[in-house]
Order: structure tokens, then sequence, then C-alpha cells
């Protein structure tokens, strides 16, 4: 959470430094009437699944197709939780005074993907005759998440254009897994996928200045801290892979929003 707090106030630092020269009286940028905008932002973001490869040594040294002084067994795996994301949205902002602002949003995010990578090795020595048999498999799981939104906002003007802001609603997220694999020359891929009701937040710092506003956001999507892969994917009764839990997500990300007065 430290990582995250600090690249959303790294961005908002940014945003204040770039904005500076714009800011002339402490309401001179800012509009004085109700309005609707259209935005989109773009940032990066974490969906909670495991942070660490799916196989681990321990697990290949246990398997007994691997026990044998003429058998060797070997693994490397790799994985990305972190991924490029961006949304838009739609909104409407109705003026209670000169500083605060309430209203809805309506968007939607594509938060990327978590990615898990894996590769085995088998080789067998056998002595009449002496003869290496080697067998090489690589497996692939994707977890992509994804959400339509609507969230009430508020927003709190702080002078020269700056505000600080606020939203809180629920979001429609569907996420999906992709697993697929080869083991010499068999290939197989499964797909499946979960979506339900999550609640979400946003805080961000923003600037406006007449019909440009320019915000730094950070925003939480609520689920499963998933730390085991037995919290994320399960078995169904047919013996298919399925979703135990939808995963939380963490997202920081720089936007600009275009406004219209009405």
């Amino acid at each position: 959470m430290n990582r995250l707090l600090n690249r959303m106030l790294a961005s908002a630092a940014l945003i204040a430094l770039t904005s500076t020269a714009w800011a002339g009286s402490p309401d001179e940028a800012v509009s004085k009437q109700n309005e609707v905008y259209v935005s989109g932002d773009l940032g990066n973001a974490w969906i909670n699944t495991p942070n660490k490869n799916i196989i681990t040594s321990e697990d290949i040294a246990n398997l007994d197709v691997c026990d044998g002084s003429n058998v060797s067994c070997t693994l490397d795996g790799s994985n990305k939780e972190g991924h490029l994301a961006g949304g838009v949205n739609v909104g409407y902002n109705r003026l209670i005074n000169n500083r605060i602002r309430v209203g809805a949003e309506f968007g939607y995010n594509n938060n990327g993907q978590s990615k898990y990578t894996e590769s085995y090795s088998k080789t067998t020595i056998f002595n009449m005759p002496i003869d290496v048999v080697t067998h090489n498999g690589d497996g692939t799981l994707k977890v992509t998440s994804k959400d339509f939104h609507l969230l009430a906002t508020t927003s709190v003007g702080l002078g020269y254009g700056f505000e600080v802001f606020g939203k809180a609603g629920a979001a429609r997220v569907k996420q999906t897994g992709k697993l697929s694999g080869t083991y010499d020359d068999l290939s197989d891929s499964s797909k499946f996928s979960d979506t339900q009701y999550e609640p979400m937040l946003a805080t961000g710092l923003g600037y406006r200045y007449k019909a440009v506003y320019v915000f730094a956001q950070y925003t939480h999507t609520f689920g499963k801290n998933i730390s085991n892969f037995d919290d994320l994917v399960e078995l169904n009764s047919n013996n298919e892979l399925q979703f135990a839990n939808i995963a939380s997500v963490d997202a920081v990300k720089g936007g600009v929003a275009f406004t219209l007065a009405i």
C-alpha cells in the first residue's frame, strides 16, 4: 500500500509543478457553473493475486516422477502483477458553492493483468542401452480485470484552480483467467471468468483551468487480497477451473477531463 500511495503523491506533485504557471487569482481558473465532462486516464494497476510462482522447486522435488538417481527435473518461472491500465468516464458536477461540487460518474476501466509463466524439463537416463530422454513443458496463467462503475463524487476547491476529490460507489467487476500449456508436442488451454459487484473508492488531486481539468487519482476496488493460489482458482463439479474469489485491484493513474458548462 505504501508503494501505491507514494506513486499517487508523486503524480500529484508533478501535476502541481507543471500547472503552477497557469494559476492567477485563487478563483480565476475555476468555473462557476454546473458541468458535464468526459475524461480519460492512464497509469498502472495491480490485481492482488499471489506474489509468487505457481510451482516452486520444492514442489518439483516432491513429485514421484522426479524421484530417482537417473532422473533430473528443472523448473523456471516468473510472475508479474503490475500492468498498464486505462479508463474512460462521463460525469456531471453540480456546484454547491464557490468551493464544493457534488456529482456522479459512470465509467469503464481496463486494469491490465497478472501473468504467471512456468517451464519444466524432465530428463531420464536409461543404462541398457545408454539413452537420454527429455520431456519439456511450459504453462502460462493470465488473470485480467475490467469493470464498469457508477460513483458519487465530491470535490473541494483549494484555491488557484486546485482541488481535492473523493469518489465512492459500486463496480461491476469481470475477471478472466486463461490457462495454457504445452508438454512435448501436446498443447491445451482453458478460459474461465467471474463477474461480481464490488465497492469502489477513489481519491485524488486535480487542477482546473477553464474547460480543462487534469488530475492524479488512486483507486481501490474491493475484493480479496489473495496470497495463495487455492484462494484464487478451484475446480468445480465438472472438474473445470473457476475463480474461488474476485481479487481486489489497486490503481494509480493520471488523466485529463474536458468540461462543458450547463
